[in-house]
């Protein structure tokens, strides 16, 4: 990657989290002790960021300096058994994308992960865009499990345990480059209903969406054995 390609990226990931996080280029300058001006400039790509200054902003956008950084080519899953996991780890907040049962739109929930504690919180998107996270009707709390083959993410709501979302990212498939995941959560009706997610590092939604959270018979076979609800 060229570094003015990598440049002009990295300022529009940070522009994208500023927005999302509601503030304002003046707000972000205050916060990190820059000018507005060089906020701006880092935004349009016209000025380099050190690496104390995007720690910084990282901090007060709430996200991980990873998430700030350009997206790199994926690399094959090989035989990097023991790094799948740490890639997983260097982000701190990440974006679900799932069809709703209730809803039945397209979703857009956001994850939290502290990875020193292992806790976990989701703020359900029921159909809005990710900048309603704010106003969701839905908060649900709990744990994070990490191991070399797969992440699980259980988190419930703490007023009605009933209600929960389990998700499991597979790791080989995460440092490939692939962000599927399964994702399975209950309905009013107390059924479990075992669907496919995108689980993006940016709020940005695939073009390909519908495709990617569609089943393949095989899938579909498997799901079906384990007798659970299909949407």
């Amino acid at each position: 990657m060229k570094e003015h390609d990598f440049m002009k990226m990295l300022g529009n990931n940070i522009r994208t989290f500023r927005t999302q996080a509601g503030l304002t280029q003046g707000e972000l300058a205050k916060q990190i002790g820059r000018s507005v001006a060089s906020i701006s400039k880092y935004e349009r790509g016209d000025c380099a960021v050190d690496s104390y200054t995007l720690c910084n902003i990282a901090a007060s956008l709430g996200v991980s300096a990873y998430q700030l950084l350009p997206e790199q080519t994926p690399v094959s899953a090989g035989d990097h058994t023991g790094r799948q996991w740490s890639i997983i780890s260097r982000y701190s907040r990440f974006y679900l994308y799932n069809i709703g049962f209730i809803s039945r739109q397209l979703c857009c929930s956001q994850i939290k992960i502290n990875w020193e504690d292992g806790t976990a919180s989701m703020s359900v998107d029921m159909g809005r865009a990710p900048k309603g996270f704010s106003q969701t009707n839905m908060i649900l709390h709990g744990n994070v499990y990490a191991t070399s083959a797969c992440t699980n993410i259980w988190v419930t709501n703490p007023v009605a345990p009933i209600d929960y979302y389990h998700i499991v990212i597979n790791s080989a498939d995460w440092y490939a480059g692939k962000q599927i995941c399964h994702v399975s959560y209950s309905t009013v009706n107390w059924r479990s209903v075992a669907a496919k997610g995108v689980l993006m590092t940016k709020p940005e939604c695939p073009p390909n969406i519908d495709e990617l959270l569609s089943f393949t018979k095989e899938e579909l076979r498997e799901i079906r054995k384990r007798h659970l609800v299909l949407f």
